[in-house]
């Protein structure tokens, strides 16, 4: 009988040992689908190149603000902000060329900022996060566009409309 007993516990220990080797997830299986990821070294060809003046201007949703911008040689500067709150807001700051072809811009080397505000409303710190994010803006017509980060996992909807 005892020699049982101690079978029965030699085996639920194993069972625990066992159960506590399984996989960890620490966050929620990313939105971000795998077709949207952004491989760093994935550029578009300087033929299909383009920028296109018709996409700059400012986009809003209800969690962020997004401005377009003209940068050097033919690229699009984009600024993305979010809801500021408790005086706190996150910013992005990217660039890419604009394909002509597929309708998107692909992003490497974002930047990533945690800014946070006096009581007046004038920025008091900034703190970079990261300067490595990737990602993918999605132009589906001058007035409208998705973003889709690689580097994060968005609050809310990547989905904006030009307002301006």
């Amino acid at each position: 009988m005892k020699r049982i007993i101690a079978l029965l516990l030699g085996v639920l220990i194993l069972l625990g040992a066992f159960a506590g080797c399984g996989k960890k997830k620490d966050k929620e299986e990313s939105v971000i689908d795998q077709e949207d990821r952004i491989a760093p070294s994935e550029t578009i060809p300087p033929e299909k190149m383009k920028t296109d003046d018709d996409f700059f201007g400012t986009y809003k949703n209800d969690d962020y603000t997004l401005t377009i911008e003209a940068g050097e040689g033919g690229l699009m500067v984009f600024r993305i902000r979010s809801k500021t709150l408790e005086r706190t807001c996150t910013e992005w700051t990217f660039s890419g060329y604009y394909s002509e072809e597929s309708s998107l811009v692909n992003y490497t080397g974002a930047v990533k900022d945690l800014i946070t505000f006096d009581k007046t409303g004038k920025e008091k710190t900034r703190e970079t996060e990261y300067d490595n994010g990737a990602g993918r803006i999605i132009f589906k017509d001058t007035k409208h566009l998705t973003w889709k980060s690689s580097s994060d996992d968005l609050v809310g909807s990547g989905e904006f409309e030009r307002i301006k």
